[in-house]
């Protein structure tokens, strides 16, 4: 668990994500869905707190790629095993910045998936974070670009909240979200450079708390 809990800080060095982005919705009909998803459909026995929850989409062949880590095909491979999509229970933190809602998630150990979502006014922004333990990922098709860590924007990115976000500590926000991140680049087992163009699902359901002293 501590290795969990250090590799999420990976999260807060992701570059500047600020919340100038689309506009979320507003629906409160969806959070009998999250409940239920998070009750019902997570993949993983896991003690972490069911509060986000992120669900890789298959736009990929798994089979192409050896075991690193907690790469998209290593969700992937765990998926296929059950009978419907399935949902990664994550680390998480969701704190108040200033007039900003930062809520960050992933899993990870050596290796992992990360996001980060901010929330100013009625806007919302993410960013996705894919790390290993070697140098598997790059954002162009080229090997000498090759990175342990690479940051990624979105290409289109909806959220659905279930009510209007107060942005008072020990507050509670709770949602959905469709992300399409830009692509990237990871060697297969072939050595290979392979364009994967990731989506996810997430749900989260989680209290506003006060940022750490750094």
């Amino acid at each position: 668990m501590t290795k969990l809990l250090t590799a999420l800080t990976l999260v807060f060095l992701f570059a500047s994500c600020t919340s100038t982005g689309p506009k979320y919705k507003i629906d409160q009909t969806i959070s009998s869905s999250i409940d239920s998803t998070f009750k019902e459909n997570v993949l993983f026995n896991s003690p972490i707190k069911s509060e986000f929850a992120f669900h890789v989409v298959n736009t990929f062949n798994y089979e192409k790629f050896e075991q690193n880590g907690m790469d998209l095909s290593y969700f992937l491979k765990g998926d296929s095993y059950e009978p419907s999509d399935q949902y990664v229970n994550s680390m998480t933190q969701c704190y108040l910045s200033k007039d900003t809602i930062v809520l960050v998630g992933g899993l990870f150990y050596e290796s992992g998936v990360g996001f980060r979502i901010t929330i100013l006014g009625d806007k919302f922004n993410t960013q996705l974070l894919l790390t290993a333990a070697d140098k598997i990922y790059s954002k162009t098709n080229d090997k000498k670009d090759l990175e342990k860590e690479i940051i990624q924007d979105t290409d289109s990115v909806s959220m659905t909240l279930t009510q209007k976000p107060t942005f008072k500590i020990g507050s509670t926000i709770k949602g959905k979200l469709k992300l399409k991140s830009k692509p990237f680049y990871q060697l297969d087992k072939d050595n290979v450079l392979f364009k994967i163009d990731p989506k996810f699902d997430i749900i989260f359901d989680i209290k506003i708390n006060e940022k750490d002293k750094e």
